[in-house]
């Protein structure tokens, strides 16, 4: 009973990738307090007052990138959600991580 091996790709068209950046770059300069690669993942720490627009991300990102896993939790004042990628989904965390830093606009490109 192995798991399903889901494709390393982003279904998003290239306008629908473009307003997502944009919006996460929105979410990331209002409520990013941190955030940072690890091995396989994302670390991030959000304002607790951002949760419901991390959970409408977390959302939206689950339908265009399946292979990502998700989990928020919530301590205190912080939101920290934790991203993870199977081997082969580092640019996309790396460009998801970008768009929430605002250092770049379109954040995958194949």
């Amino acid at each position: 009973m192995g798991m399903k091996e889901l494709p390393i790709a982003c279904t998003l068209t290239p306008a629908a990738m473009a307003d997502r950046g944009e919006w996460l770059r929105g979410l990331g300069a209002k409520s990013l307090l941190d955030g940072r690669r690890s091995d396989d993942g994302l670390e991030l720490r959000f304002e607790a007052a951002a949760e419901g627009g991390v959970r409408e991300w977390v959302r939206a990102e689950q339908e265009c990138c399946a292979f990502l896993t998700f989990q928020l939790d919530r301590t205190g004042d912080e939101l920290r959600l934790r991203v993870a990628g199977p081997p082969g989904a580092e640019p996309i965390l790396d460009g998801l991580l970008a768009a929430l830093q605002g250092t770049t606009a379109v954040f995958y490109t194949p």
